[in-house]
């Protein structure tokens, strides 16, 4: 008896398993989709700021230099 219940519940988990894990993946792209754009725009931000901080950086060192050379 106990043997056929813990059957029964086996099926039924492998039976909606599939569906659950299905449905959490679709869930999980769909808020990536939709998050994507935004990730985007900061990982860019972010590589402008940096670039502009290197640029800054070497206009800093080449002014410097000159005055050092003065």
């Amino acid at each position: 008896m106990a043997e056929e219940i813990e059957e029964q519940l086996r099926q039924r988990l492998e039976d909606g398993l599939p569906e659950e894990l299905e449905r959490a993946e679709e869930q999980l792209r769909d808020q990536f989709e939709d998050q994507l754009p935004e990730l985007i725009d900061r990982e860019l931000e972010s590589t402008r700021d940096e670039r502009e901080e290197q640029l800054a950086e070497r206009k800093l060192e080449e002014m410097i230099e000159r005055l050092e050379d003065e």
